[in-house]
């Protein structure tokens, strides 16, 4: 990687000051920034020079809780549902009709929408169904490896089935329950790849646990999985109290008993945090445990919606997530943040609340600190370089006086034109490299689902007739 330079947009660092440009430079030489700053005081000599007029570059987003594998399983069969209807019902079932090339199918088309939108670094929560767990695993993570992407590949599992469960079960037979020792060996799985992967790719890709919710994981799988992101220096993943079944099946708060567990730290990324009271929300607050909100899906699976401005105001860590690339049906950080923004806006008949820059850093900034990565997230001299340019000139962006708000309400997210990761470009001029052809791709992933849907039993189209 030669030495670049970024010249001539409107440059939004991210960093705890607010600095902009309003005509910036930002020089890359390896995998880091060297400069940044105004582009006619940052020397550029020697460099070669990408043209950014008429721009706005700002950092990577991260996107902090999804399902990429799930991505096949979008478009129509997934609509009408509640949550454990929609999991037991297609999720289980379609992920067991998976063959090896759907599932790389899947990921891949899962990068090249999400690099398309921006997203620079991603946590996904994987769940291996059937006898290869490994393979699987090694699939997924050589998938978003090959990529470009920085990712987390988080370890979906569960140990116990809470009795509510059962109501909602159709045509799913899945759901199988790990016995005492393939707990332990999912748990020497994910130490094992994730120091292969932390190897190979430099830090790039890692692997973590992701007990899937405080319902259907036991204490001795939660504790496990706290202790696994201290041994391994990482982070772990749970869904929390995005439904209330994880309260009725204990009788109080999911976030209370892991507090009483001594399990709410800086290293745990809650996913959701729908249903939650103060107490909570002061908990998580204190503790520092990243909250992953997930507006969109929290809607289309008519979860609830998170309370994220009490949740900003006691001073919580918050992030964006896409969730499920099957209950959004989309990977569009921008669209999300407006989703976010408006929703709360409507609940609380407040214009004023989340404003655009909050939600911005929300998904760049908060989402590398809820990961731990401390060169990702806003651009300066020794960071890495991860970065996107976003064409700020079609007329659906003008005028535009706040760049923040021309992200947030005038964006639509297919304006994302160059992407940087690691100092390598991974997207020029909306081309992703590691998948050129992506009419080629998506024609593969469309013969893909529907051969998955037809194994699965799985009607393409959701009828309530």
């Amino acid at each position: 990687m030669s030495k670049t330079a970024w010249v001539g947009a409107r440059v939004l660092t991210m960093d705890p000051a607010g600095t902009e440009y309003a005509e910036g430079a930002v020089v890359t030489d390896g995998d880091r920034i060297v400069a940044v700053g105004a582009a006619d005081r940052v020397d550029t000599r020697g460099a070669e020079l990408v043209d950014c007029s008429g721009s706005i570059l700002l950092p990577g987003f991260v996107n902090a809780h999804t399902h990429a594998s799930q991505i096949l399983l979008r478009g129509g069969p997934n609509h009408s549902r509640g949550l454990y209807d929609w999991l037991l019902n297609v999720v289980v079932p379609g992920l067991a009709a998976y063959t090896d090339d759907d599932l790389r199918t899947a990921i891949s088309l899962y990068c090249l929408e999400s690099i398309r939108a921006g997203v620079t670094t991603v946590v996904a929560n994987e769940e291996p169904v059937g006898d290869n767990p490994r393979e699987q695993l090694q699939i997924i993570a050589d998938t978003f490896r090959d990529s470009g992407m920085r990712a987390r590949v988080a370890v979906l599992f569960r140990d116990q089935r809470p009795e509510a469960v059962g109501s909602e079960r159709g045509v799913s037979e899945g759901f199988d329950l790990p016995a005492g020792d393939e707990l332990d060996e999912t748990f020497a799985l994910i130490a094992e790849l994730g120091a292969h992967y932390r190897g190979v790719t430099a830090g790039m890709v890692d692997v973590w646990p992701s007990p899937a919710t405080t319902a259907v994981a036991s204490t001795k799988a939660l504790r496990r999985s706290a202790r696994h992101a201290v041994e391994h220096g990482g982070r772990w993943a749970l869904h929390l109290a995005e439904i209330p079944l994880e309260q009725s099946s204990r009788g109080y708060s999911p976030v209370r008993y892991l507090d009483e567990l001594g399990l709410l730290d800086h290293r745990l990324v809650a996913a959701h945090c729908v249903h939650v009271d103060g107490d909570d929300i002061a908990a998580l607050a204190a503790s520092r445990a990243a909250i992953v909100t997930n507006p969109v899906s929290n809607c289309f699976l008519a979860s609830g919606i998170a309370p994220v401005p009490a949740m900003l105001a006691a001073g919580a860590v918050v992030t964006l997530g896409t969730d499920d690339a099957n209950v959004n049906d989309a990977v569009n950080p921008i669209s999300d943040i407006k989703t976010l923004a408006l929703l709360h806006r409507a609940v609380t008949a407040d214009p004023t609340v989340l404003q655009p820059e909050e939600l911005v850093r929300m998904a760049t900034v908060d989402g590398a600190l809820a990961l731990g990565l401390q060169d990702v997230g806003h651009l300066a001299a020794g960071m890495a370089a991860d970065f996107q340019v976003v064409k700020a000139d079609d007329p659906h962006m003008i005028p535009s006086h706040d760049p923040y708000a021309t992200l947030v309400f005038q964006a639509l997210g297919h304006e994302v034109r160059d992407v940087v990761i690691a100092g390598k470009q991974v997207m020029r001029n909306r081309r992703v490299a590691a998948h050129s052809d992506a009419t080629q791709l998506s024609r593969r992933a469309q013969q893909a689902s529907a051969a998955v849907l037809d194994r699965a039993g799985i009607s393409p189209r959701r009828s309530l007739a």
